[in-house]
């Protein structure tokens, strides 16, 4: 006499487990302006005070027209 038994078991789901992530991204002025600046930095080598002197030297004839017409 044989004593082997054998047996199935079938499992199933429902629905298939899933994970929900909820992310909240929080970015300020100073996280855009910070973004921009080091973006420009890796493409173009500038920087925000870089782009300051440019305007500053640019502006610089005006001023000093400016200035001497009061007189």
């Amino acid at each position: 006499m044989s004593n082997s038994t054998s047996g199935h078991v079938k499992i199933a789901f429902i629905k298939l487990p899933t994970f929900h992530f909820k992310r909240n991204i929080l970015f300020t002025w100073m996280d855009l302006l910070v973004s921009f600046g080091g973006t420009l930095s890796l493409f173009l080598g500038a920087s925000v005070i870089s782009l300051v002197e440019v305007l500053y030297i640019l502006l610089q004839p005006l001023i000093h027209q400016a200035t001497n017409t009061k007189h």
